[in-house]
């Protein structure tokens, strides 16, 4: 499927696209909330400004994908794969992110107040500027996360304890 074929079908009234291979589609802008993406294979794609939120992209490969700046807010993405991908300005508001590999991710000025990171794998995140804020991050891993320029405020960490303006 292409990326006109998918654009396509979606203002057609189609949502659910699932456990497809949609490798290094271009849907910069697209805008997509509500969109069922689950299982689906969209490594190297570029989603840079695209609108998915209220998504669901739960399994999804999203490896080495571009969401840069894109709107992902109250979606949910458990067991995803982000090894790698930029999402650097993107809003994760209140997304279910459980489970989730985010190693080697670019996080930089990415928000995820009120994001479900439980279990996460953030190894190697690039977290510069990043607003944790009300986050839930029990059990996730912060393996070389450099997390001195990351927003807290009644941030659960991963030992369970809550956190709030350490860097104040």
């Amino acid at each position: 499927m292409t990326a006109e074929e998918l654009l396509a079908a979606y203002a057609m009234g189609v949502r659910r696209f699932h456990n497809l291979e949609l490798l290094r589609l271009n849907l910069v802008g697209a805008y997509l909330p509500f969109i069922s993406l689950v299982g689906t294979d969209l490594y190297k794609s570029n989603l840079e400004e695209a609108v998915l939120c209220d998504a669901i992209l739960n399994r999804a490969q999203l490896r080495r994908t571009n969401l840069t700046g894109a709107i992902l807010a109250r979606s949910i993405l458990q067991q995803a794969n982000l090894q790698e991908a930029n999402l650097s300005d993107a809003n994760f508001q209140q997304a279910n992110l459980t489970d989730v590999n985010l190693t080697r991710t670019d996080l930089i000025g990415t928000d995820l107040r009120g994001a479900d990171l439980r279990g996460a794998d953030l190894s190697g995140a690039v977290m510069l500027g990043t607003n944790l804020s009300h986050a839930d991050l029990r059990k996730a891993k912060l393996d070389k996360v450099d997390m001195s320029a990351v927003t807290f405020d009644s941030t659960i960490m991963p030992d369970g304890n809550v956190l709030t303006n350490p860097n104040a």
